[in-house]
């Protein structure tokens, strides 16, 4: 367990109002599901009490309710569910819980992800028609990837903000300072070594940090990003929006943070 009862409160509060989701969420409500439907998801799997079926399958069954809008986000939210999986002690149980999960997971999600394969075989590809990986990249700068404020369409503004709360998030003092804050106090939890489930949430922090991180081309940008917003802008257009990863993140951070608050703040459980 992670935290104490007044931490993981703490922790929940951050969470729900973390940037990337708050970013979002008046305007295109989707984006954020997968990431508010994420711990959920998580909480079957590491439940001791449930077998590695029962588990995979209670996990499986919750994936549907992150939505299928954007295949996308779910899938970048599903990233850290993997890693959890593959960061397991060896054993029985870990290779039940990988076989169980994986095949639920497709079968319940076979309701958009087969609609998408057919529409990619006999739809118009727009992709080539939107927005541009340099686009989605030029925002993702380490402090904006860390503190979850590095969607691009937050930063448009129009003699009026295209997205109010984005923008708040994007420009307001108080914004920035709070939600660097929260993702500073996160990684101090992280770097304790007795922080829980340690290395599975580093290497989640590590994934998406790789990702997020590898296409920004501005200051102190990626040795490679011309190359990787080329792969955005080709085979992996798909993922061009990179932030929708910014879930993963966030959630290690808020188990950062719910860790560090216990250490100080007494409470049960």
């Amino acid at each position: 367990r992670v935290g104490g009862g007044a931490s993981r409160l703490v922790a929940a509060a951050a969470y729900s109002l973390w940037p990337v989701f708050t970013a979002v969420v008046g305007s295109t409500s989707a984006a954020a599901l997968p990431g508010a439907l994420l711990p959920w998801v998580l909480l079957p799997l590491a439940d001791q009490r449930y077998t590695a079926r029962v588990a995979a399958l209670r996990s499986a069954l919750l994936v549907p309710f992150m939505g299928g809008v954007n295949a996308a986000s779910t899938l970048a939210s599903l990233l850290p569910v993997g890693l959890y999986l593959l960061s397991r002690p060896p054993g029985a149980r870990k290779w039940k819980l990988i076989a169980w999960w994986a095949p639920a997971v497709a079968v319940a999600t076979a309701w958009w992800w087969v609609p998408l394969l057919l529409l990619g075989v006999h739809g118009e590809n727009f992709l080539p028609y939107i927005e541009t990986a340099r686009t989605t990249t030029d925002t993702m700068a380490a402090t904006e990837a860390l503190r979850g404020a590095g969607n691009w369409v937050a930063y448009l503004h129009f003699g009026e903000p295209w997205l109010p709360a984005g923008w708040a998030v994007a420009s307001s003092a108080v914004v920035i300072v709070c939600s660097a804050c929260a993702a500073g106090l996160g990684l101090a939890g992280l770097a304790r070594r007795d922080m829980p489930e340690r290395r599975w949430l580093v290497l989640t922090v590590v994934a998406a940090v790789l990702v997020l991180l590898a296409g920004y081309g501005g200051a102190s940008g990626g040795p490679f990003h011309g190359t990787v917003q080329d792969w955005l802008d080709g085979p992996l257009s798909p993922f061009r929006n990179i932030y929708k990863f910014q879930t993963g993140l966030a959630l290690a951070f808020v188990l950062g943070l719910a860790h560090l608050a216990g250490r100080g703040v007494p409470g049960r459980g």
